[in-house]
C-alpha cells in the first residue's frame, strides 16, 4: 500500500515502470537478426586445406558454377577466402557446396531457435539472457 501511496502522491505514472514486452521482444529480435546477418556474411568453411566464403555472393557464384556443369564442364576454378585458386572436379564442387549449405543452415537454425526463445520470453530479464 505504501508503494501505491508514493506513486499517487508523487504524480508517477505506472506506465513509467511497466515494460512493454512486445517492444522489448522487437528490440531483441532486431539485435539477434543483425548478429545473424553479420555471421552469415562472414561465414567460411574449411575444405581442401583452405577456407572458402559462404556468404550470399559465394553461394551465388557456386550456383553459377553448377549451371556451367550442365553444359558439360568437368573442372571448375574457385578462389578461396585466402585468395588461392583451386581447380575442382564436379564431385569436389558438390562436396564444397554441401559444406557451405550446412554452414548456412546452422546459422539459420541458431537464429530460428533464438527467435523462439524471444517469443517465449516474458520479462526484460529473460530477454537479456538471450545472446547470439
Amino acid at each position: 500500500e505504501a508503494v501505491f501511496d508514493f506513486i499517487n502522491n508523487n504524480n508517477i505514472g505506472i506506465q513509467d515502470y511497466v515494460v512493454d514486452i512486445e517492444t522489448e521482444r522487437e528490440i531483441k529480435h532486431s539485435e539477434i537478426k543483425q548478429k545473424m546477418q553479420e555471421t552469415r556474411e562472414n561465414l567460411t568453411v574449411s575444405y581442401d586445406s583452405d577456407m572458402f566464403d559462404c556468404n550470399t555472393n559465394a553461394q551465388n557464384n557456386m550456383n553459377s558454377l553448377f549451371a556451367s556443369a550442365q553444359f558439360g564442364l568437368t573442372e571448375f576454378n574457385i578462389r578461396s577466402a585466402n585468395e588461392i585458386t583451386h581447380t575442382f572436379s564436379a564431385e569436389q564442387l558438390k562436396d564444397l557446396a554441401i559444406l557451405m549449405n550446412q554452414a548456412v543452415d546452422n546459422v539459420y537454425q541458431k537464429y530460428w531457435n533464438l527467435k523462439d526463445e524471444i517469443r517465449l520470453a516474458n520479462t526484460k530479464s529473460d530477454l537479456s539472457k538471450i545472446k547470439w
